[in-house]
């Protein structure tokens, strides 16, 4: 069925609406992502403080035995606490499929917990989720039983108060033996272009060897037990906003890179339908000066 000049010109009107806002919506990503970094920038550096100390006193006998550091659940259920980090909105590509597709994969989580483990019997391996994000709540209430997952509200933009309530809740499940081992799956973000679906273990802590030695000497008052505790757990909840501060920017990149695919396709259908739109008027200009033509040629 052939389609009219009226029809292709409304098509056309259309698409460049829609072409402006994904414009505008990409130029907000674009504000949003730098408002982003910056805050990202600012808090690595506390946090580096934070891994700084800890290094120096990571050989200590206190620290090196801590629930924190060592995995002493002698339950003969194992039990994995996976926190699934997903966005609140749409329109950001494969962002949160691709995270789904992680936590599916038998590869995934199976293998990290054999890894982890002297037997590789998978029989008594269970998982607890919590869940943040309207979209992974919607994958929750569709996928996962009920009685294993946990959802928890955020704002688009998240700040280190907001992650308290889901820190808290890991920290006490952990140290009372609810879970064995607590994962976050999350878009790690690479750069502008790039984000990453990774699985990243937040307990028990594993602490990378440092390729330079730090020699510095902290006076621990009142005593290492005081100070390690509340040390330990500042990093378990730094270490959470951080992750939660680079889903953040992965999220702006995604919309941000969607955004443009999309204006740029919009672009392209509309280059498209024009060329089809003058195609279409300069047949019917053809066709009524045939008729014109014919018309005079049967008066003659």
């Amino acid at each position: 069925m052939a389609v009219s000049a009226n029809d292709i010109k409304k098509k056309i009107i259309a698409t460049e609406n829609m072409s402006k806002i994904t414009k505008a919506m990409q130029m907000v990503s674009v504000a949003k992502l730098a408002k982003t970094e910056h805050r990202v920038k600012f808090f690595r550096e506390y946090h580096s403080h934070i891994i700084e100390i800890l290094s120096t006193l990571k050989e200590s006998e206190y620290i090196i035995n801590h629930p924190f550091t060592t995995n002493n659940h002698n339950q003969q259920t194992k039990k994995i606490g996976c926190v699934i980090i997903t966005t609140n909105r749409g329109l950001v590509g494969g962002y949160n499929n691709s995270l789904f597709k992680m936590l599916k994969e038998s590869h995934g989580l199976d293998k990290l917990f054999v890894d982890s483990q002297t037997e590789s019997n998978m029989d008594n391996l269970l998982f607890k989720y919590y869940i943040t994000g309207s979209k992974g709540n919607n994958f929750a209430n569709n996928e996962l039983p009920k009685e294993t997952a946990k959802l928890y509200s955020f704002p688009d933009e998240v700040h280190y108060i907001d992650t308290l309530e889901l820190a808290s809740d890991l920290i006490n499940d952990y140290l009372s033996g609810e879970v064995h081992k607590i994962v976050i799956i999350y878009q790690d973000f690479i750069s502008k272009l790039t984000q990453e679906a990774t699985m990243q273990t937040l307990l028990p802590l594993k602490f990378k060897k440092s390729k330079q030695k730090i020699n510095i000497n902290y006076e621990i008052s009142p005593n290492m037990k005081d100070v390690g505790d509340k040390l330990l757990v500042q990093y378990v909840m730094t270490s959470l906003y951080e992750i939660f501060l680079s889903a953040n920017l992965s999220e702006h990149a995604a919309r941000m890179n969607a955004m443009s695919s999309a204006t740029d396709n919009a672009h392209d259908i509309i280059k498209e339908s024009k060329l089809i739109f003058n195609r279409a008027r300069q047949a019917a200009i053809t066709q009524e000066l045939n008729e014109i033509v014919a018309g005079a040629n049967a008066v003659n």
